[in-house]
């Protein structure tokens, strides 16, 4: 059965924009949301990147049955490996948390 999911484009939102971007997504039906975690905008005219992971504890916060998960998040440029994995096993855990990557998920 195919997916739909939402996009949380950090380059072109601030955080609080974002979060009210998925919660309309899950109130429209999307079956599940990523967001991009990027360390700085593609271009400078847009200005926003903010910390994905603060996003999605914000997003998940706010929403109740919408799985949320990121596009990529780099263990070797960005975040130390130990921090990466100490972010996933929580989110491992949520019977809401995304498995996977968003790209598999959207195939399947």
């Amino acid at each position: 059965m195919m997916q739909i999911g939402y996009t949380m484009m950090t380059e072109q939102a601030g955080p609080r924009e974002l979060v009210g971007h998925v919660v309309e997504a899950e109130r429209v039906g999307f079956d599940f949301s990523v967001i991009s975690d990027h360390s700085f905008p593609w271009l400078d005219s847009q200005g926003h990147a903010p910390y994905a992971w603060s996003v999605l504890g914000a997003a998940a916060q706010a929403t109740s049955r919408i799985p949320l998960m990121t596009y990529v998040t780099c263990p070797t440029f960005r975040y130390h490996p130990a921090v990466v994995a100490r972010r996933r096993r929580p989110c491992s855990s949520s019977p809401r948390a995304g498995s996977g990557s968003a790209s598999a998920r959207a195939r399947s």
